[in-house]
């Protein structure tokens, strides 16, 4: 309601007039839109916890991989280096009993 205004003839108040504006149809379904989307944010709230549980677990799954894969490339390249060393001093020892 705007506002509510006293009609008065020769000094006595014979009525009130009350000025009102009307509420927009569009308005109800806006404000269902904000009931809808104010369940949504709390619906959200209450699952944070287990996003939160899911995205760490997510990036422990990768550290884990990535230390598996970087494991596994030292390991290769470690034998990549070390076995033509070994037949280097293998052929050495060949080669000074030989002597």
């Amino acid at each position: 309601m705007i506002g509510s205004y006293p009609i008065e003839i020769d000094g006595a108040v014979q009525g009130v007039v009350e000025l009102a504006s009307r509420v927009p149809i569009d308005f109800v379904k806006k404000q269902i839109e904000i009931d809808k989307y104010d369940r949504d944010l709390k619906e959200l709230a209450g699952n944070r916890r287990n996003i939160r549980v899911f995205y760490l677990l997510f990036m422990a799954m990768i550290t884990l991989f990535v230390l598996f894969v970087a494991t596994w490339l030292a390991l290769f390249l470690s034998k990549q280096i070390s076995v033509p060393i070994s037949a280097l001093v293998l052929a050495a020892g060949k080669c000074a009993g030989a002597i």
